[in-house]
């Protein structure tokens, strides 16, 4: 006979329902709970246990290993809190379908799945394969409670924002690892709390896997957004003609972006300030020009922008190494000899 769970946080219908899968019997351990399963709906003799850890009321942890394939079905619900779940891979795989969404996600080791509890699906469909992981569930507004902030803190605010609205194109979100990350999980892949030393510092490194997990995924979003921004402002400059390339003031404008934001965003992303983007193709036009045609030195400074001739030719020099009148000379020359 199947042992019944009733335990009253949000994360345990999750078990409750689990039970309707596989047979469970569960125990208490140090600061949490261990069940013990077994799979009695196919002859695969499939098992496994799932170490349930409780970390004040802001965040639990369930560290979970699994013996043969086993296939499992969520039928979601919608909780009053922002609950937000992070899935790190030690070994094996699972593949995970949501309907009516129909999104199709897989997890395998060193892979990394972060999941909001706020969402549109209705089932969830879970099939694991000799799959180890460890899944952390934060309490969004408990942890803002706990650190002691008022609601209308604007830094907590800001940041718990930030998590959130990484949700806004799905419920799931798929990142790869990190070397960091890694050498932090498997410090917890087989170490459990037994007393309040063990607790505090099996605590701190959840915590501290936690925060570098966003951090990573925040950094590959940013990554991308300087990324668009660039590619935006390289097709802007590359559509104009080059007597008219735009001030950054004018970019500023044309992107609706402030000036801080625009610039730093083309410097992460290129290497370089859009500014000498923008003198490097005032160079290369002219060096072009001088190569290709007979326009004076004045008519070249102003078709790539210069309405002073000597800041042209100073640039050029700064540039190429040597000042344009001088380069076409040397172009002309070589010429000769061909």
């Amino acid at each position: 006979m199947k042992k019944k769970i009733n335990n009253s946080g949000t994360t345990d219908i999750f078990f409750e329902q689990l039970e309707n899968t596989v047979h469970i019997e569960a125990k208490d351990i140090p600061f949490g709970k261990e069940y013990h399963f077994k799979d009695f709906t196919s002859n695969k003799n499939s098992s496994g246990t799932i170490k349930r850890f409780f970390l004040d009321n802001e965040y639990e942890i369930a560290i979970a290993k699994v013996s043969g394939k086993i296939d499992y079905e969520f039928s979601n619900f919608t909780p009053m809190e922002n609950i937000i779940e992070v899935a790190y891979c030690f070994d094996g795989k699972a593949k995970i379908s949501s309907f009516p969404n129909n999104s199709l996600h897989f997890l395998r080791k060193g892979e990394i799945l972060i999941y909001s509890f706020k969402n549109n699906n209705k089932l969830f469909k879970f099939e694991y394969d000799n799959m180890h992981t460890i899944s952390m569930n934060f309490y969004m507004d408990k942890l803002k409670a706990n650190l002691n902030l008022s609601v209308g803190n604007p830094i907590f605010s800001e940041w718990s924002e930030k998590i959130l609205n990484i949700f806004k194109n799905g419920e799931l979100l798929h990142i790869k690892s990190n070397n960091e990350i890694d050498a932090l999980a498997l410090q917890l892949k087989n170490f459990y709390p037994y007393d309040i030393d063990s607790f505090i510092d099996f605590k701190l490194k959840v915590t501290r896997l936690f925060f570098l997990i966003l951090k990573k995924h925040s950094e590959s979003g940013e990554k991308k957004t300087h990324s668009l921004i660039s590619e935006n402002i390289k097709s802007i400059l590359k559509n104009t003609p080059v007597s008219e390339l735009p001030s950054i003031k004018k970019l500023c404008e044309i992107t609706g972006l402030n000036n801080y934001y625009l610039q730093t965003s083309f410097e992460k992303s290129e290497g370089m300030k859009i500014s000498h983007y923008i003198r490097n193709l005032r160079m290369e036009r002219a060096k072009f020009l001088l190569e290709t045609t007979d326009l004076s030195i004045l008519e070249i400074s102003i078709e790539v922008g210069y309405e002073n001739p000597s800041k042209f030719a100073k640039n050029f020099r700064n540039y190429f190494g040597i000042l344009p009148s001088k380069y076409r000379k040397k172009v002309l020359e070589e010429r000769k000899f061909k």
